[in-house]
């Protein structure tokens, strides 16, 4: 359990570490597109 649980974790901080890089790099294209979706919506 104990090993599992820590491989889990190891990798999940891996995933959140390239979803935050990712996040980063393409920040700006996702905020345009955030306030076009928003202008239609509202």
């Amino acid at each position: 359990m104990a090993p599992m649980a820590r491989m889990s974790s190891c990798a999940n901080r891996r995933c959140e570490t390239a979803a935050l890089a990712t996040t980063s790099l393409t920040n700006n294209q996702h905020q345009w597109r955030w306030q076009l979706i928003r202008l239609e919506i509202a």
